[in-house]
């Protein structure tokens, strides 16, 4: 009994390093350009964000403007999306449309991961 309860401690204590981040997507651009543009526009407001790429298919690359901040389940990332609804800025911009998204779903620089 106590192998039993000591190999279920153990696979709780494993599943955080296999899970699967989630983040809120501010936006995804076909250009770099716009994707900076509105990252600028963020940061000037204290909204943390960077830009990751997300591969559409083979022949099309969107570059996402992702929330600084990642998340455990995506319950966590969807009450910080409904938060960040109510930045000013957000509202100003008329970005109704955030989302949330796997994290292993972009590509993100090594520093990022």
């Amino acid at each position: 009994m106590l192998k039993k309860i000591a190999v279920a401690v153990l696979f709780l204590m494993c599943v955080p390093a296999f899970s699967d981040d989630w983040v809120v997507c501010m936006g995804s651009f076909k250009s770099y350009d716009n994707a900076l543009e509105r990252l600028h526009l963020l940061s000037e407001a204290d909204i943390p964000v960077f830009i990751a790429e997300h591969k559409k298919n083979e022949d099309e690359t969107l570059f996402r403007v992702i929330y600084s901040d990642y998340f455990y389940t995506a319950k966590e990332a969807l009450n910080a999306r409904n938060r960040l609804l109510t930045q000013n800025i957000v509202k100003e911009l008329n970005l109704f449309d955030l989302w949330c998204c796997k994290k292993s779903d972009l590509v993100l620089s090594p520093a990022l991961q």
